[in-house]
């Protein structure tokens, strides 16, 4: 298994990966990457994880946070390490960018997740989350 920065002949099956695991299908439409990353886990030629990472900048706190989003495992290969792997390669690109803390939303029904978060050394935060849909 390899870990890489995503590519875009990996678009494709990483929107096939986030639909299928957050049943919700994803957009097509294209977005500014200039303020993200993006890593995939690839093994045999095919990608099974995902994860997107954004630098925030704040100047008032004077803090810079790495938000990490859409991380996902496909399932028929989750308890392999590929999650861990993706983490501890996130956890060497903050280093490399020093940013002084990373964040990141999990829903509730995650549970599995939760306990590898736990497990890298990620708190729980008490928060509520607000989203306003704007299409």
């Amino acid at each position: 298994m390899q870990i890489m920065k995503m590519k875009r002949c990996h678009e494709k099956e990483v929107q096939h990966l986030v639909s299928a695991v957050f049943q919700k299908k994803a957009q097509t439409k294209k977005v500014s990457k200039r303020k993200t990353t993006s890593f995939v886990a690839v093994n045999h030629g095919k990608v099974v994880g995902y994860l997107l990472v954004q630098i925030h900048h704040d100047p008032i706190l004077k803090e810079k946070t790495l938000y990490l989003d859409n991380f996902v495992v496909d399932p028929a290969v989750q308890n392999q390490g590929i999650g861990k792997s993706l983490l501890e390669t996130v956890f060497s690109y903050a280093k490399e960018k020093e940013v002084d803390a990373i964040q990141l939303t999990s829903r509730k029904t995650r549970v599995a997740a939760h306990h590898l978060y736990q497990k890298m050394g990620f708190d729980m935060v008490e928060t509520t989350v607000f989203r306003k849909e704007m299409n």
